[in-house]
């Protein structure tokens, strides 16, 4: 029963769904959260933080408490300045909410902005809220939002300076990356704060109860229970607010795509530097040595094994279809897995999938073939000799259409009639297109012989691999560029990157250690 409690708070826990929770529309899968209709992802980062870069920067740079307080000494004397300015004539539309966003201040009506200036200069908050090296760094972009307000004439920015812009901004971004993190949160507050402050956020009574006493101890006076309880509600209100559609949420967007994509040009990428090693066993050329040696020969004696049973097993030889294919499927692998043992570049998971996969996939087929009559055999020789077939047929009918066929294309050509023809001459060999020999898909094959599971676990994920689909591109081809600035977009491994486990050589000896025991039982030796 512990088990099983203690399983179901950590799926509650991480927010994962089973397979059997997702509702299936058509060929798609659709999560839980998606399915009902009403629901959209905000990318924190590449969206929103931008226009929020201000209001991270000070948190990030002073501390949660100084920080936070710094902004909203800013901050809340535009909320009085725009309420006189909404008195001012009828019709005047209501006051905006002034947050700290880059565009909020934009807002601000372009006669109040020098007295706004000025009242930051005689409180002594201008400095302090804007320090030269981050006006420097953010008017280093164009469309920045809010320039006028970085652009105080009382302090100009002296262009001759050592230009330090990625080394003041790459902390705020990295301390910013994560949508939960701490400066991240309580920039998520402030914004929260900032519609309370203006009147544009009503709560219900209890709600009311509960927020106010612990934020106004927050964050320093809190206890970690008041924490756990206040932080996700602010930033689940914050997420309802971004969500509301209005013209400065457009704003928003543009300087967003045009802060990173700016940064492209303005900071290099940085790649983590990696070294080839073999994992478990250690590292250097000795190990490499001996861990190649014990695979070279566990092999061996599964190839003096399998050479046995082949050399005892009766082929019939009046019918040796059986014989022949189970053989050369299992043969096949074998020396498979001997070049990914003699290649070291094939211990590393992305590489070894081509291995893998051809191993299970084989073992299902032989598995499935075994059951089925005999005659299938036979069905399984006729599919390959028709697609040699048309093979052939494709090549000659390119002869033909050139002046002059190289002679590689004419040996070649040779070759395949020798071969098509070596046991059925042609003229009397059917061409199926079908999806395979069997016309059953080989997840269909897999459950019927009770290998379900390893085609879940094993033949799926290497044939993502080998078809080279985004899943393993991501995890093995790329890397993240390590450059806060670049929002970890992805960039090419660097050579010689990537990690040689012995684990993928060690499955791949287990998996053709279960094909040799099929054989075995297949052909009936003892």
């Amino acid at each position: 029963m512990s088990g099983r409690t203690s399983r179901a708070k950590r799926k509650t826990q991480s927010g994962n769904s089973r397979i059997s929770d997702h509702k299936q529309k058509g060929k798609v899968l659709v999560p839980p959260i998606l399915a009902r209709g009403d629901i959209t992802q905000l990318p924190w980062l590449r969206d929103t933080f931008p226009d929020m870069i201000w209001i991270c920067a000070l948190i990030s740079s002073l501390g949660a408490k100084r920080g936070m307080q710094l902004v909203a000494n800013v901050v809340d004397p535009l909320h009085d300045v725009t309420e006189t300015e909404s008195l001012e004539g009828e019709g005047a539309s209501p006051s905006p909410v002034f947050t700290g966003t880059l565009t909020s201040f934009d807002r601000l009506s372009p006669k109040f902005r020098p007295s706004f200036l000025e009242e930051l200069d005689r409180a002594g908050l201008y400095e302090r809220a804007f320090p030269t090296e981050l006006r420097k760094a953010l008017l280093s972009y164009e469309d920045l939002p809010a320039r006028w307000l970085f652009e105080h004439p009382a302090y100009p920015i002296d262009p001759t300076e050592e230009d330090t812009c990625e080394n003041t901004l790459r902390p705020v971004v990295f301390d910013s990356i994560h949508g939960q993190s701490d400066v991240t949160t309580k920039a998520k507050t402030m914004i929260v704060r900032a519609y309370l402050y203006a009147g544009k956020l009503q709560l219900t009574p209890s709600i009311a109860q509960d927020w106010f006493p612990i934020l106004e101890r927050y964050p320093d006076g809190v206890t970690e229970e008041e924490r756990s309880r206040i932080e996700p509600s602010m930033r689940s209100t914050f997420l309802t607010l971004s969500q509301m559609g209005n013209e400065e949420n457009e704003r928003s967007i543009d300087w967003a795509r045009s802060f990173w994509r700016q940064n492209w040009c303005k900071f290099d990428c940085v790649r983590e530097e990696t070294t080839k090693r073999l994992q478990q066993g250690g590292e250097g050329e000795g190990v490499v040595l001996a861990a190649h040696k014990h695979w070279v020969d566990q092999l061996n004696e599964l190839y003096a094994d399998a050479i046995s049973i082949s050399q005892d097993a009766d082929p019939d030889l009046y019918d040796p279809d059986k014989h022949e294919v189970l053989t050369g499927l299992v043969f096949r692998q074998i020396e498979f897995v001997r070049a990914m043992i003699d290649s070291p570049a094939l211990w590393h998971i992305d590489s070894a999938a081509g291995t893998t996969r051809g191993l299970i996939e084989t073992r299902i087929v032989f598995k499935w073939m075994i059951r089925q009559d005999r005659d299938i055999f036979s069905r399984f020789k006729d599919y390959g000799r028709g697609k040699l077939k048309l093979y052939k047929l494709h090549a000659e009918e390119l002869r033909d259409s050139l002046d002059e066929p190289s002679e590689a294309l004419n040996a070649q050509i040779d070759r395949l009639q020798e071969l098509v023809n070596g046991d059925v001459w042609e003229e009397f060999q059917h061409i199926s297109i079908a999806g395979n020999f069997a016309s059953v898909d080989t997840r269909r094959m897999a459950d019927q012989v009770g290998l379900l599971e390893d085609y879940r676990l094993i033949f799926s994920p290497a044939s993502a691999a080998v078809h080279g689909e985004w899943g393993p591109i991501s995890q093995h081809t790329l890397t993240r560029c390590l450059n806060p600035l670049h929002r970890g977009h992805r960039i090419p491994q660097a050579p010689g990157g990537r990690e040689m486990d012995a684990f993928n050589v060690n499955f791949a000896l287990k998996l053709l250690t279960n094909l040799v025991d099929d054989y075995r039982t297949a052909l009936s030796v003892a």
